[in-house]
């Protein structure tokens, strides 16, 4: 978490993104989301089509995009879609520095990205580049909840065994009462949240009752 955060820090850029090592953009993609975020100021994020691979075999798994974030959404629709319609492999595309600059950046929970491209969305719009610029390499197996918690937070991490749900539940509402929205924009957002919160619980609660059963 820190050297993602740290490495943004150290720039002085306009736009920035963040390169992963393991996976691949094409020839096109600083180009390609330079160029939106040029002509459109009121754009934070510009991301490109995505696909995921199986990294040994290097067959095709999902393909992703931010076609629910399409148009000059409110602020309000704009913040229920990246609540929605986590755009977790945006955090791959171009940012706008100076709204990076105004979030927290990657707070070090489980489920940080998802948190900043939330706070973003406070900020302004997101785009698409209609193509695949963008290939991520899927891992055979992923980490378990137990080894994510020891890479986050080490083995004496006193909140070891909270759930990952409580922890980023609290993290958003922080984020909304800590950003520069001003407090009626707050109390919208917050509101918005709670109501997203509140069919989260419902549909966990189904879940464990159809499973009871």
């Amino acid at each position: 978490i820190e050297n993602f955060n740290r490495v943004f820090l150290e720039t002085q850029s306009e736009y920035f993104t963040w390169i992963p090592a393991d996976d691949s953009h094409d020839r096109e993609f600083l180009e390609s989301c330079i160029e939106i975020l040029d002509s459109e100021p009121d754009v934070v994020l510009c991301a490109c089509e995505t696909l995921m691979k199986d990294e040994l075999t290097g067959k095709p798994l999902w393909k992703s995009n931010l076609d629910s974030f399409r148009g000059n959404l409110s602020l309000r629709k704009r913040y229920r879609q990246s609540l929605e319609n986590f755009p977790a492999v945006a955090m791959y595309g171009m940012f706008r520095s100076s709204a990076l600059h105004k979030s927290k950046l990657f707070p070090r929970v489980i489920g940080g990205d998802m948190l900043l491209m939330q706070e973003l969305s406070l900020y302004g719009d997101f785009r698409c580049v209609p193509r695949i610029l963008f290939t991520r390499n899927g891992r055979k197996e992923w980490n378990s909840l137990d080894q994510d918690y020891k890479v986050f937070y080490g083995n004496d991490y006193p909140l070891r065994r909270i759930s990952p749900f409580l922890l980023v539940s609290i993290y958003q509402y922080r984020i909304l009462w800590r950003s520069e929205l001003i407090l009626i924009r707050k109390i919208e957002m917050s509101l918005v949240l709670t109501k997203f919160q509140f069919k989260q619980v419902l549909k966990k609660l189904l879940l464990k009752i159809i499973h009871i059963l």
